[in-house]
């Protein structure tokens, strides 16, 4: 690695960092005041979904 990669490499694992922590804290917001009825029902139209198209 030269510096200039190792920095490129240290920035985007912070940045990573940092986002990795607000999407759970929001999800974690969401969570707190709706179920996850929502995400259930993606899931399982995902799954038919899938089990279809590999057919």
């Amino acid at each position: 690695f030269t510096d200039q990669d190792f920095l490129a490499l240290a920035l985007g694992m912070v940045v990573s960092f940092l986002v990795a922590w607000a999407v759970i804290a929001a999800f974690l917001t969401y969570v707190k005041r709706h179920t996850l009825r929502v995400f259930a029902y993606y899931r399982i139209m995902l799954g038919v979904l899938v089990i279809l198209v590999v057919r």
